[in-house]
């Protein structure tokens, strides 16, 4: 196991416990941590595929942009989250 994994898999441990009071079993943490994994991966296939079409239509530069954007616009989604939440 590497270090990102375990800090994800405490992590998961920790909002699952703080949101309903329970522990996890290793097997339903394998679970979680497979899911995560498999659909990482997934996310990834998409992209290719799609990368293609959005290069074609808005150019490298323009493609990059705009997923840059997306990327910004989902940090501050991210970061204002945690202000809403608690």
């Amino acid at each position: 196991m590497n270090s990102v994994q375990e800090s994800i898999k405490a992590w998961i441990i920790e909002s699952y416990l703080h949101r309903t009071g329970y522990t996890l079993s290793e097997s339903v943490l394998t679970l979680i941590w497979s899911t995560t994994v498999a659909i990482f991966a997934i996310g990834g296939a998409i992209g290719a595929f799609i990368a293609s079409n959005v290069s074609r239509r808005y150019g490298r530069r323009g493609g990059l942009l705009r997923a840059n954007l997306l990327g910004i616009i989902a940090a501050i989604f991210m970061c204002s989250l945690k202000f809403f939440i608690y």
